[in-house]
């Protein structure tokens, strides 16, 4: 994806921050950091091609903010776009307030649990969640926002044919698998109306 060069400064800026937090708190493996741009930055990048413009957004269980902050970043140059990040972990919710405010991404932070954000974040257009749970699982913790007309966007590797037929017992819905353009092993679930069963 290409972005405006004050967007190509933020993001730099993010990566520099990721590298020395992770030092502290181990945000992510750092067999990863080598392939940094690639494997974070841009894997996170590349759902915004598969939406539209100025919409809310909710990231489930945002860590180090991948996907979050390399989108909030991007949705900076949006009129009426906006990132919400939840996660409860205290350092990390540190972390992404230090990314936010440096990095000056178009994010706000909710430091609650997954199960207790739809009480703060009342609706929403893209749902995103990466490395967090089974699709089940991500079907459920996203339910309030989806079943409210959200889409969601779930980044997944080779085992989710597997997990998109272990969904299928507990929920119907409406499925598009996008090929991940940075790793022929990765995809991400376009989901959208689920259904309990």
């Amino acid at each position: 994806m290409i972005v405006s060069r004050e967007t190509e400064e933020r993001l730099a800026r993010y990566e520099e921050l990721f590298r020395s937090w992770n030092a502290k708190i181990n945000l992510a493996a750092s067999t990863t950091l080598e392939s940094f741009r690639t494997r974070h930055i841009e894997d996170s990048l590349q759902l915004l091609d598969l939406t539209e413009p100025d919409h809310q957004w909710i990231d489930l269980g945002s860590g180090g903010g991948l996907p979050g902050i390399p989108v909030g970043i991007a949705l900076a140059e949006q009129e009426n776009a906006q990132i919400h990040l939840v996660e409860s972990n205290r350092k990390k919710t540190a972390f992404l307030l230090t990314c936010i405010a440096r990095c000056q991404a178009a994010a706000r932070i909710h430091s609650v649990r997954i199960e207790d954000a739809s009480s703060r974040i009342s609706s929403a257009d893209y749902v995103t969640a990466r490395a967090l749970a089974p699709l089940v699982e991500l079907l459920a913790l996203a339910e309030p926002w989806l079943t409210g007309g959200a889409t969601a966007l779930f980044h997944k590797g080779r085992s989710y044919e597997n997990e998109i037929e272990d969904a299928k017992r507990r929920f119907a819905f409406e499925l598009t698998v996008h090929q991940s353009v940075i790793d022929r092993e990765s995809v991400i679930l376009r989901i959208q109306n689920p259904v309990r069963l």
